[in-house]
């Protein structure tokens, strides 16, 4: 951190005012604890750290929890950007500097999918994660900040928002992963405060557990780790091993191989979602709420794989506010639409995601490619299907990317119209935008989008995953049926599904 030549003093947010005695509440407790001293008047401050000082301003949040739930107050230090003052502290800490490792949802399914029978795992959660790490001496100048007007706290530990503060706590939680590692513990599980650890059965496994025996339970597990004095919350996580666990706020099912939404947090997002729709349905939304609606449905997106497609709405809305927090707009009909379909999805308990499908995709040798001067073809183990445009298809938005996405969504009614059921299938294409979009499912196209949407509203109810490659256009096989350079007639797959309204004008079956 470079030297501060003056103390500088950012006010608090404005949504402090309303909170103030959650806030000293807040901060009299983190004094308490011992993560922060204080309260100092300004010279005093500057007399204990020696010089000036940057206080950095709080902000509340306030978190919806549920239906006749209270919101949950979250006090937050605002580091994250500059102000007409000075820059904040984050602007110093060049984040790549400082890497740290995470397991994503995805690696999670496949530990789930593959997992063999009698599989069981433990989750924990460490405690005040962010507020265990001490800071150097010399820089706790930047770790000020002010309760009451005149009233100054310095932190002695990272506080939640520091750009470093990952990385620097993922260094002891690495240290766990890799005691656990070294101790044969497998698979081990990271993401922030989350740890979890699988255990496979062990016929000489000394712990019994039903039919099933295993080398460690969770007080070996935890022993392992005892030197390290990690906090371990005693609330959250699990006292035993299980057969289903909640990790990233996902509950899995290990003999079941599914994914679901914790009962209580779909209730919660489903309240996130209804009081956004009678906020803003009829009025201008700012900046920091459509943030917080499509941060929420980014994340429970996982489950609802149809959803993907139902975000690009609220994240194109909220790049019209130009990063702006004061400015508010009206929703547009496509985000109130979206949300809409969000709120009845969230509507439904017990929806669970199938992770059978996330073992290796089966390659059943389908290939598609579009070509702007002809149209779309689709090669299927040797035999071939063709559409052809109609002079008038290209539009505003409407390019090479729609037609290739257009070629994988002709695909998924193909193979689904031929009753392909409960499989993860292998298909070919020579677009990277289009494997990118249909990966992602979504994308800020709406043409692409919607085509993204149609091909998922068919692929989700037939349980069928489906896995893009990449193939050079030379080798994809699919390139001449694109051209009009067709097959033989004795190959020629016939229709067996019929065409979106959407595109009843611009493609013709060959």
């Amino acid at each position: 951190m470079p030297k501060l030549e003056e103390t500088v003093i950012i006010p608090n947010a404005a949504s402090c005012r309303d909170h103030m005695d959650e806030i000293n509440s807040y901060l009299l407790d983190e004094v308490a604890a011992r993560r922060m001293s204080g309260p100092f008047s300004q010279q005093g401050a500057k007399d204990i750290l020696g010089g000036p000082f940057f206080s950095s301003p709080l902000l509340v949040v306030l978190q919806s929890q549920g239906p006749g739930l209270k919101d949950k107050i979250r006090i937050c230090r605002h580091l994250s950007k500059g102000s007409k003052y000075a820059n904040l502290v984050n602007s110093h800490i060049v984040k790549e500097d400082f890497p740290t490792r995470f397991d994503l949802a995805s690696r999670v399914a496949d530990i789930v999918a593959s997992a063999p029978p009698g599989t069981q795992a433990c989750a924990l959660d460490i405690e005040k994660f962010h507020r265990t790490c001490p800071v150097l001496p010399s820089h706790k100048c930047w770790l000020v900040t002010q309760g009451l007007p005149g009233e100054f706290f310095m932190d002695h530990v990272r506080p939640f928002g520091c750009a470093c503060a990952s990385s620097n706590l993922g260094m002891f939680a690495n240290a766990v992963v890799d005691i656990w590692h070294a101790k044969e513990v497998l698979p081990v599980l990271k993401y922030e405060d989350d740890i979890g650890a699988c255990c496979s059965p062990n016929p000489l496994g000394p712990f019994k557990q039903g039919d099933f025996s295993y080398t460690y339970d969770r007080d070996l597990l935890v022993s392992h780790v005892a030197s390290l004095g990690v906090p371990w919350h005693p609330e959250k996580g699990d006292d035993v091993f299980r057969e289903a666990f909640t990790f990233i706020g996902f509950l899995w099912n290990l003999p079941n191989k599914t994914v679901s939404l914790p009962e209580a947090k779909r209730l919660k997002f489903l309240h996130r979602v209804s009081e956004f729709l009678a906020n803003y349905k009829s009025r201008q939304c700012p900046l920091i709420e459509v943030e917080k609606i499509h941060g929420s449905l980014c994340h429970v997106a996982f489950v609802y794989r149809d959803g993907c497609s139902r975000l690009p709405s609220l994240s194109n809305f909220a790049t019209t506010l130009q990063g702006n927090r004061l400015i508010k707009r009206y929703p547009p009909p496509s985000a109130i639409l979206d949300s809409k379909w969000w709120q009845e999805r969230l509507s439904t308990p017990g929806f669970l995601r199938d992770l059978n499908l996330s073992l290796s995709p089966v390659d059943i040798g389908l290939y598609v490619n579009a070509c702007t001067s002809w149209g779309i073809g689709i090669l299927w183990e040797g035999r071939w299907m063709a559409f052809r445009l109609s002079p008038d298809w290209k539009t505003e938005g409407r390019h090479i990317g729609w037609l290739e996405t257009l070629a994988i969504e002709l695909a998924a009614y193909l193979v689904c119209s031929r009753g392909l059921r409960n499989t993860h299938l292998l298909f070919h294409s020579d677009n990277q935008g289009t494997i990118g979009s249909v990966t992602k499912g979504r994308c800020r196209n709406t043409h692409i989008n919607n085509s993204v949407r149609r091909t998922f509203d068919v692929l989700v109810p037939a349980s069928v995953d489906v896995t893009l490659t990449y193939v050079e256009s030379a080798s994809n096989l699919a390139d001449p049926i694109s051209h009009g350079i067709l097959g033989l007639s004795g190959d020629h797959i016939p229709l067996s599904f019929p065409l979106p309204s959407e595109l009843v004008s611009v493609l013709s079956y060959v």
